[in-house]
């Protein structure tokens, strides 16, 4: 019984610990821009996602995928802006369709955070 108390409060501290942590790191990155230049499939826009948002190595080429990581996974900044970003529009007109819905979507989920095309 013993083991299970501590157990729980090494838990409870930790959970702690990684939300402040996460507002430290929220506080410090408030802005974030990723150019699309260049990106004209939709594995190449996933693969610079991937890498730019730190996304984990399972990270699959997929829009429910990404829905996942951005609002469970990674701690997103309060405002992420999408810039060159026609060229995508122009080969990908679907995928790209699809990210403005997953914007529209993110900030009804969560108010507070952005996400932008500029």
């Amino acid at each position: 019984m013993n083991r299970i108390c501590i157990g729980r409060a090494a838990y409870a501290l930790a959970t702690q610990l990684a939300r402040a942590c996460s507002s430290l790191i929220c506080l410090t990155n408030q802005l974030m821009t990723i150019d699309l230049s260049g990106i004209t499939s939709k594995p190449a826009f996933h693969e610079l996602v991937k890498r730019e948002l730190g996304f984990p190595e399972w990270y699959g080429v997929s829009w429910d995928a990404f829905w996942d990581c951005i609002v469970a996974v990674v701690q997103m900044p309060p405002q992420l802006t999408f810039i060159n970003w026609q060229e995508f529009d122009q080969t990908c007109p679907k995928d790209m369709g699809i990210l403005r819905q997953v914007m529209q979507d993110y900030e009804a989920y969560r108010p507070t955070y952005h996400m932008t095309l500029a």
